[in-house]
């Protein structure tokens, strides 16, 4: 009798023992991330959609996803093996911008995947910035949308993968939104409209939307990406401002800041991207300009650095230092060449801040003007370039800086059609 109630406890033990068992392995391996199967048999998968939220983007099974958290704590070889691929992009996330990520795996020429984002009635959302990864067999991207369908309460993302002498592969999921769907509604004023700051005034006559983002003078074919055209003139008086950079903003929150993503001509001015709804009344484009790129500007503060010495040409030669009233450094690094020497200084400007540099000799005669650049580089660092004759050890250099100045414009964007 003992030995029977023994063996139904046994069995009942092992029973018990291989449910939990099955039902932790389900727990375990148990992934709910949309998935698409591909021609190919391989898998693309929505890894992670994030908002206001931090932390490293991880890439992997998920049974290694969850038990990562416990790798500090084991042996070397075991640790190792529940390490997930993962990017730490937390210095380049826009403020404000929707996260996604999607991986690739299954195929050994897997391609790079990325994704776009839509409303219910069809407008779409391009990422600003992508971010790719390719380790140990794995690859994935993570885009960020500062513009996403926030009066919705879900959109589309469509997963695209991309393949030489293919067409795309478009996959679509929905997603609910991760923000509130109730927000303000904006007037759009009338064009032409004219703002004024200072001593920049500024009329903007059209803004129009769908234009080629490879082909700025056409319209966009298909699902290429489209570009905004903000046509202005300036008042006379203010002929030496130029646009150095454009922010969109709309009534919801979003917010982006276009600099590299801008393109120019005379009288108007592009901004990249499809982040633009038909069915929203207003958006609000702030423009940003200013006198620093025309050379005879005169700035509107001067630093003076007086007995600098030139630094020597060679290669792994010392820089020279300069500093600012505010503790800011300029760095000063020279080359030869046949005819002269050229220097470049680097520095980090304040937002809305342009500099540009001058060398005169002991005796304050001009050696050398240098030449406008914008901004650019992690933070907003500047380059700054100038040449002088060859042989000369010692300058005065002069560092002048130009505050830009913005106008901002609340319109309704038109859009063009073939």
């Amino acid at each position: 009798m003992k030995a029977r109630v023994r063996l139904l406890l046994f069995g009942a033990s092992a029973a018990l023992f291989l449910v939990v068992g099955m039902t932790g392995f389900a727990l375990l391996t148990w992934d709910d991330r949309p998935t698409f199967r591909l021609p190919d048999r391989s898998i693309v998968r929505v890894e992670t959609v994030r908002y206001g939220t931090g932390g490293d983007f991880r890439f992997g099974p998920s049974w290694r996803r969850r038990l990562a958290p416990l790798a500090p704590h084991l042996p070397p070889p075991l640790a190792d093996s529940l390490q997930a691929g993962s990017m730490g992009l937390g210095l380049v996330t826009p403020k404000g911008a929707l996260a996604v990520s999607l991986s690739h795996e299954g195929s050994p020429d897997a391609e790079m995947p990325f994704c776009d984002l839509r409303d219910s009635h069809g407008c779409r959302y391009w990422p600003v910035n992508n971010f790719p990864y390719n380790e140990n067999g794995e690859n994935a991207n993570v885009s960020f949308f500062p513009f996403f369908p926030r009066r919705e309460p879900a959109f589309r993302l469509e997963a695209i993968v991309s393949k030489p002498a293919e067409p795309d592969l478009v996959r679509s999921v929905t997603l609910p939104s991760p923000t509130p769907t109730r927000h303000p509604t904006w007037t759009a004023d009338p064009l032409p409209a004219t703002q004024s700051s200072g001593p920049l005034a500024v009329t903007l006559t059209d803004v129009s939307t769908g234009w080629g983002r490879t082909h700025l003078h056409r319209p966009a074919f298909r699902d290429e990406v489209q570009a905004t055209r903000l046509a202005y003139h300036l008042d006379p008086a203010s002929r030496e401002w130029r646009p150095v950079g454009v922010s969109l903003a709309d009534a919801m929150g979003d917010s982006y800041r276009f600099e590299t993503e801008m393109s120019q001509e005379p009288g108007a001015l592009y901004v990249s991207g499809d982040n633009l709804c038909r069915q929203e009344p207003a958006y609000r484009f702030s423009i940003e300009f200013t006198r620093g790129l025309t050379p005879a500007a005169k700035p509107e503060r001067v630093y003076r650095f007086p007995k600098t010495r030139v630094p020597d040409a060679e290669p792994g030669a010392p820089f020279t230092y300069l500093t600012l009233p505010d503790g800011r450094q300029l760095t000063l690094v020279a080359f030869e060449t046949d005819r002269d020497q050229q220097l470049q200084g680097n520095w980090q400007p304040h937002a809305g801040e342009i500099g540009r540099i001058w060398a005169y000799d002991r005796r304050g005669r001009l050696l050398g003007a240098g030449t406008s650049s914008l901004p650019g580089g992690e933070p907003r660092s500047q380059m700054l370039r100038l040449r002088i004759p060859r042989g000369i050890r010692q300058i005065e250099l002069r560092l002048g800086t130009h505050t830009s100045r913005t106008v901002t414009f609340t319109v309704k964007p038109r859009w063009i059609t073939r």
